[in-house]
C-alpha cells in the first residue's frame, strides 16, 4: 500500500539563492520618523516667531543678541574681542556667528543677521532632535513626546531664534550626550573623544557651561570608568583650547578679566529664587499670566513641583535617567545662584529637564496599558505650550526705512545698542571707516564703567554712576550723527538726558529721533575726548 505526503509550503527564500529575509528594523524606522517630526515641530515654531517679528525686524529679542552678532562682524573687519571691544563671554559665540558677520560685509548688516537668526532656529530644531536621539532608550513614545515639548517650550522657542550663547551651549553638551549614551560606548574611544570634542564646546561660549561639563564628566566617570573619562576630558580641554586660545594670546589680560572676573563680579538682579524657577518653567506664559504678576503663579508652581518630583524619582531608575536628573539640579542651581537672571537662561535647564521627563515616562509605558494615555497627554501638553508660545510678542516696530535717508551723508554713526546699527545698516559703514564702536555698550557698567558693588551685592545704579554717564555720552558724542533706543535701560542721569535734548534733531520717525551731536562745554579738545572714550571700550 502506498502512501503520498502532502508538499508542505516553506516561507522564505528559495533554496540555494544564499540570501536572507531581514526584518524591518521597526523601532529604528519609528525613531527616525519622530526626530524628523520633532526637527520640524521645532523649525516651525521657531520660524513662526520670527515671522511675527513684523516691523521690528532684526530690533526684536531685546539687545544680547544684536552684541554677539556685532562682534562677529567687528571680527569680519579685524576687530579683535578683548583687545579692541568688550566682550563679557569667551568667544564661542564670535566664532560661530563669524559666518554671518562675513555675510554682513559682503552684503548688509540686516542681510547678515537675518540669516543668522534663521541659523539659530536651525539650532534649535538640531536641539529639540538631538533631546528625542538622546532619549532614545526610554522609548519611541517618550523620546518623541520629551522631543516635542522641548520644541514648543515658550521661552526656548523666543531664545532660538537670534543669536543667544544658550541655543549653541546646549547644542554642544546635548551631542555629547548622544554620543554617549549610543551602545557599546565603553568600548569606542574615537566616539569618547569625540563626545569630548563636543562638551568642550559648550565653556568655549558660555562661562557656565563649565557646570554641565563637570556632571558629565562625573557622570562619565562613575558609568563607563576612568579610561573613557580621560578621552572625554581629554577632548573637552581640546576643543576649548582650539576655540579661546588665539584670542587669548592676543588679549589675556582683558579676556580673564572681561570672562570670569567681570562675571563672577556682576551684581544682583531683583528676581527671587521662586520668580526666577516661575519663569524657567514659563509658567507666567502657559497659566496666562502676565509678567509682572509671576510671583501670583503659585498653584501652578506647586503642581510643576509635584511633577518634577515625581519625574525626578521615576528617572533615577536608569543610568541616563540620573544623568538627566543631576544635570537639571546642577541646571537649576546656576539660575538660582547666579548673580543676575535673565529668561534667556531658560536652556540651562529646559532640555535636561525634558530628558528626565522621556526616563520617566520611560518607566511609565513599561506598562504597556499606560502608552496610549501617556502618548495623549503629551499630545495635549504640545498643543497647549505652542498655543502660548504662539502668542509671545516682539518690541514695537523699528522705522529703520525712514531713519536711514537722514544717515546717508554721516561718516560715524553711534547709538546705544548695536542692533540699532544693524538695523539701520551703518554697523558695518562704521567699522569700514574706522569709527569708534562700542560692541557691548551697557557691557562696560560691568568692566570699564564698573564701580564698586554696594554692601548688599547690588550695582551702583546707572544714573548715579558717573563712569557710566561718561562713557555713554562720550561715545555717542563721537558719531555725526546718534539715536537711543533702549529708553530707561540707560539710565540717563538728568544732566545727560539735557545735553543728549540739546543736540540739534536730523530726523524723528516713529517715537526714535536721531540726533547731530554737538561738543560738550569743556576744556579738551573733541580729539583727546575720542580718544578717551576709545581708552575706555578697549580697556
Amino acid at each position: 500500500m502506498s502512501s503520498t505526503t502532502a508538499p508542505v509550503a516553506v516561507d522564505g527564500p528559495p533554496l540555494g539563492t544564499g540570501s536572507q529575509v531581514r526584518a524591518v528594523p521597526w523601532p529604528r524606522v519609528l525613531l527616525l520618523v519622530g526626530v524628523l517630526a520633532v526637527a520640524g515641530l521645532a523649525l516651525w515654531a521657531r520660524l513662526a516667531a520670527l515671522g511675527r517679528s513684523g516691523g521690528a525686524g532684526v530690533m526684536s529679542q531685546g539687545y544680547d543678541d544684536g552684541v554677539y552678532f556685532s562682534a562677529a562682524e567687528a571680527l569680519a573687519f579685524g576687530r579683535m574681542p578683548y583687545r579692541d571691544f568688550v566682550l563679557l563671554h569667551p568667544p564661542g559665540i564670535v566664532v560661530a556667528a563669524l559666518p554671518f558677520g562675513w555675510v554682513a560685509r559682503l552684503t548688509d548688516d540686516p542681510t547678515g543677521m537675518a540669516a543668522a537668526r534663521v541659523a539659530w532656529a536651525c539650532v534649535g530644531a538640531a536641539n529639540a532632535a538631538l533631546v528625542t536621539v538622546t532619549a532614545r532608550r526610554a522609548g519611541v513614545v517618550a523620546a518623541v513626546t520629551a522631543g516635542a515639548l522641548y520644541a514648543v517650550w515658550p521661552p526656548v522657542v523666543r531664545y532660538e531664534t537670534s543669536t543667544y550663547l544658550e541655543a549653541l551651549g546646549t547644542l554642544a553638551v546635548l551631542g555629547c550626550l548622544a554620543l554617549l549614551t549610543v551602545r557599546r560606548a565603553a568600548t569606542r574611544p574615537r566616539l569618547q573623544v569625540a563626545a569630548g570634542l563636543a562638551l568642550g564646546l559648550a565653556p568655549a561660549v558660555k562661562i557656565w557651561g563649565v557646570v554641565p561639563v563637570v556632571v558629565v564628566l562625573g557622570w562619565v566617570l562613575v558609568t563607563l570608568g576612568a579610561r573613557p573619562l580621560g578621552r572625554v576630558a581629554a577632548g573637552a580641554v581640546a576643543a576649548a583650547t582650539l576655540v579661546c586660545l588665539p584670542f587669548f594670546v592676543h588679549a589675556p589680560g582683558a579676556m580673564w578679566r572681561m570672562v570670569v572676573v567681570d562675571q563672577l563680579g556682576r551684581g544682583s538682579t531683583p528676581e527671587g529664587t521662586v520668580e526666577r524657577l516661575q519663569r524657567v518653567a514659563a509658567l507666567g506664559t502657559i497659566g496666562g499670566v502676565a509678567d509682572g504678576t509671576l510671583r501670583g503663579a503659585t498653584s501652578g508652581g506647586v503642581v510643576a513641583l509635584c511633577v518634577a518630583v515625581v519625574a525626578a524619582v521615576l528617572a533615577c531608575t536608569r543610568r541616563e535617567g540620573a544623568l538627566g536628573v543631576a544635570l537639571t539640579a546642577s541646571g537649576l542651581l546656576v539660575v538660582v545662584l547666579a548673580p543676575s537672571f535673565y529668561d534667556h537662561y531658560t536652556p540651562l535647564v529646559a532640555p535636561y529637564a525634558a530628558l528626565v521627563l522621556a526616563a520617566a515616562l520611560g518607566a511609565l509605558t513599561r506598562w504597556r496599558p499606560a502608552v496610549p494615555t501617556v502618548a495623549a497627554a503629551g499630545v495635549v501638553a504640545t498643543c497647549w505650550m505652542w498655543t502660548a508660545s504662539s502668542t509671545l510678542v516682539t518690541d514695537r516696530p523699528f522705522p529703520a526705512a525712514e531713519l536711514r535717508p537722514a544717515l546717508d551723508a554721516a561718516r560715524c554713526v553711534t547709538a546705544d545698542s548695536p542692533k540699532a546699527l544693524v538695523a539701520l545698516d551703518v554697523l558695518g559703514r562704521d567699522l569700514r571707516n574706522g569709527c569708534t564702536v562700542a560692541i557691548d555698550v551697557s557691557g562696560a557698567t560691568y568692566d570699564a564703567a564698573a564701580m564698586p558693588l554696594l554692601a548688599d551685592g547690588t550695582a551702583v545704579v546707572r544714573s548715579m554712576n558717573p563712569r557710566w554717564q561718561s562713557y555713554l555720552m562720550g561715545y555717542l558724542g563721537t558719531g555725526d550723527a546718534t539715536l537711543l533706543v533702549r529708553g530707561t535701560s540707560d539710565d540717563l542721569s538728568p544732566a545727560s538726558r539735557e545735553l543728549f535734548r540739546s543736540w540739534p534733531t536730523l530726523v524723528s520717525r516713529g517715537g526714535y529721533r536721531v540726533r547731530a551731536p554737538r561738543p560738550a562745554p569743556s576744556t579738551d579738545s573733541a580729539e583727546a575726548r575720542s580718544r578717551r572714550t576709545s581708552a575706555s571700550i578697549s580697556s
